[in-house]
């Protein structure tokens, strides 16, 4: 069913984002809508927008994302320039060449998060 599977790409960012430690949380790993979810937008039911810009999140953004390849269009996880160091995501690891994946992204913020890779061929096809 799409929202048990939603509900596991959900689990698995938040868990590989160490997302216990987020400054916020609203919603995420309790019973409800996750459309209703902090940072979490979606169209007709399927997630359209993940917006988690400046929130502690640090570890690996998982591959199961792609999952959503024509339905995510924002995914926006990156820092202010000066914002405090406690707040800032982390990110650090290649970008994933699997973000090509995500066919209808029109959106992608990344900034100051750690990585030092440079963008993979996928993302431009």
């Amino acid at each position: 069913d799409r929202q048990l599977v939603q509900r596991w790409v959900l689990a698995s960012f938040y868990y590989s984002t160490n997302g216990d430690d987020w400054i916020v949380k609203n919603g995420w790993m309790e019973s409800g809508d996750e459309c209703q979810w902090y940072g979490v937008s979606c169209l007709a039911g399927i997630i359209s927008k993940l917006e988690l810009e400046q929130n502690r999140l640090i570890g690996d953004i998982v591959p199961e994302i792609a999952i959503w390849g024509n339905y995510l269009y924002v995914l926006s996880l990156g820092n202010d320039y000066g914002a405090p160091e406690e707040e800032k995501n982390q990110l650090v690891m290649p970008l994933p060449s699997f973000l090509g994946d995500l066919t209808y992204l029109s959106f992608l913020n990344l900034e100051g998060v750690g990585m030092t890779s440079t963008m993979p061929e996928e993302l431009f096809s």
